[in-house]
This record gives C-alpha cells, sequence and structure tokens, in this order.
C-alpha cells in the first residue's frame, strides 16, 4: 500500500515491528489482484496477509478442439451418429456443392454431434451418482434401525454401482493423464514450449498509459490504448468482395495450368 503503513510482525525480545509490504507475481498477473491488505494481530505476534486474486480464464485465446475419443467406446453415440450421419448424407446427395464443401460440412456436423453428446453424458452420469447416492442413504438408515440382511444386500449392490461409476472416472482421469505425458513426455515439443514460454514472458506488456493518462494492465485495456494510439481502429483495411471469393472458390481451370506452367523457368519441373 503506497499511502498507508502497517506491520505484520512484532517482536516482544526487542519491542520492534517490522512488516511484509509487497508481494512478488508474474506480469501476466498484474491486472489480477482484487485488494491487498494486512489482518489483525490476534493470538500470534506474526499478521497474515493477504492478496485476493481474480483468476478469470482467458478471452483472447482460443482453444483447439479435440474429440474425446473415450465416446467412440460408447454404443448409444455410435448409433446415434450413424444414423445422424446416414440422414446428412442422405440431405446431401443431390447438392451441387463441390466434395472438399461436403467434407468440411460432414466434419463440423461430426463435431457438432460430440459436443452436443458430451452434456448429455456428463448430465447422465451426475443424475446415476445422485440417485445412487440418495439410494445408498436411506438404505443405510433402514439397516440402522432393522438389520435385516436383505437390506444390507441391497446396500451392498448399490454400493458396487456407485464405486463402478467412480472407478470408471478414476480411469478416464488415468488415461488423460497418461496420454498427456506421453505425448509431452522426453521430446523436443518440451523444450520448445519452454523456450515459447519463456519467450512469451520476456515479451509480456505489464502496463500502459491510455491517452487519459491512466495505467492500465488488463490485457483488453492495453490492447485497447494500442489501438486508440496507433488510430488503428479507424483503418479500413481491403476485402475481398463476395464475387472475388467465389472466383478463389472455382476448381483450377486448365487454362491456368498452361499459363503457370508457360511462365516457369526453362528447364525447370513444375
Amino acid at each position: 500500500n503506497p499511502v498507508r503503513r502497517d506491520y505484520t510482525f512484532y517482536s516482544t525480545r526487542h519491542a520492534l515491528y517490522s512488516r511484509i509490504d509487497l508481494f512478488l507475481i508474474s506480469n501476466s498477473l498484474i491486472h489480477t489482484p482484487r485488494h491487498c491488505m494486512i489482518k489483525t494481530m490476534t493470538i500470534l505476534d506474526h499478521v497474515p496477509v493477504e492478496l485476493v486474486v481474480g483468476l478469470e480464464p482467458p478471452k483472447l485465446k482460443f482453444q483447439t478442439w479435440r474429440l474425446n475419443t473415450s465416446v467412440l467406446q460408447n454404443k448409444q453415440f455410435c448409433a446415434s451418429l450413424q444414423q445422424h450421419l446416414s440422414m446428412f448424407l442422405e440431405l446431401n446427395k443431390n447438392s451441387e456443392a463441390r466434395r472438399e464443401s461436403k467434407w468440411e460440412a460432414c466434419k463440423a456436423f461430426i463435431r457438432g454431434h460430440a459436443i452436443s453428446f458430451a452434456p448429455f453424458q456428463k448430465k447422465a452420469r451426475k443424475k446415476e451418482t445422485e440417485s445412487l447416492e440418495k439410494d445408498i442413504k436411506e438404505l443405510e438408515m433402514m439397516h440402522v434401525a432393522t438389520q435385516s440382511p436383505e437390506t444390507l444386500n441391497k446396500l451392498v449392490a448399490k454400493k458396487y454401482a456407485l464405486n463402478t461409476l467412480y472407478t470408471a472416472q478414476a480411469e478416464y482421469a488415468l488415461f488423460y493423464t497418461r496420454c498427456l505425458y506421453y505425448e509431452q513426455g522426453k521430446k523436443g515439443s518440451r523444450l520448445l514450449a519452454y523456450w515459447i514460454k519463456q519467450q512469451e514472458t520476456e515479451r509480456a506488456i505489464p502496463g500502459v498509459n491510455n491517452q487519459h493518462q491512466q495505467l492500465v494492465s488488463n490485457p483488453e485495456d492495453i490492447n485497447g490504448a494500442f489501438t486508440t494510439f496507433y488510430h488503428l481502429g479507424d483503418l479500413k483495411l481491403p476485402r475481398l468482395t463476395p464475387q472475388e471469393a467465389a472466383e478463389l472458390d472455382n476448381p483450377i481451370t486448365l487454362v491456368e495450368v498452361q499459363s503457370a506452367i508457360q511462365s516457369l523457368k526453362p528447364n525447370k519441373l513444375p
């Protein structure tokens, strides 16, 4: 705190106050602190120092979607995908679009179906888990009251079913961890990733002054300050017209191939 002084330790032997008045954090976390304060000295001679940060998910980065391969072992997902894929192919059988466009649309359709199935599977698993936990609680209360062998058998069966669900979740987590270590193990990618991380840290901009001479540290505010300073928001970058974009998507003609071959240097293979 640049305007207030407080202390974090009092030595009764020397009748002396001392303090810790700073936190060392990374440049990428400068915009995350919400408040920092020295708490009250109660029982011990040391005072806790509190730093509250808001670790929000990054908004400027985009994650690459990957198929969860475990759903391919789910018979319900495979049957549903086969049914919807057959419907998709039947609807687009007489389409005049190119094969490449059909293939891209088919991949997008499969990706959307896989994404929609994941929340459904998660909700079903959660509902089943909550139902088993509720049944186990009721059976435990009944067994405490009656000491019935039949109730005990039902309780053991419910616990076994719940344990099977927990085991499946643990196996998937372990499989994902092994896959991650297998892909990012002792390879050159580790050295490259470390070098890129160091490079990003060195090039990070912790804060700038905006047009109002206010220090901003949020990445979005920093980008806005640079956009305003360099007048990037007023730039009118050239864009392709719909007709030009359609021409780029057209197949390559024989005349264009011949023209490209004729433009090559002599004695050079195309």
